[in-house]
């Protein structure tokens, strides 16, 4: 292959020729801040390093579907019962995902059971 004499052309078919230039490209940086660090405490590290993270994100959803999906058996008719429906508005499998995704980022979850001004039965909170 012959070298190419005349660097300006672009394209052979081209009606302009373009400049080249003998400069290349500079980029400087100057001032850079110092790092920014979460907090220390349980709050901070979940929201920064759970909830932030597309993937850690996901993992830990991963692994709550699939803790909830397990039934649970007991041979107390209420506790059945609360575990099947543990609030009027919400299904027993999506309770326990909330309840196996605190388990994972905080290592610990609390449920209790608490009765409703006006209507029978008791619903859980976590």
């Amino acid at each position: 292959m012959e070298a190419r004499r005349d660097m300006n052309t672009s394209w052979p078919f081209a009606r302009t020729r373009r400049e080249s230039k003998a400069a290349v490209p500079l980029v400087a940086l100057s001032q850079l801040g110092s790092p920014v660090w979460g907090g220390r405490d349980a709050a901070a590290l979940t929201q920064d390093c759970s909830l932030r993270n597309a993937v850690a994100y996901r993992c830990v959803r991963m692994v709550a579907e699939a803790a909830a999906s397990v039934p649970l058996v007991t041979q107390h008719d209420r506790a059945a019962k609360l575990l099947r429906q543990p609030a009027p508005d919400m299904a027993g499998a999506s309770f326990l995902e909330g309840v196996y995704t605190q388990v994972q980022l905080a290592g610990n979850a609390f449920v209790e059971a608490v009765q409703i001004d006006g209507r029978t039965g008791i619903a859980a909170s976590g």
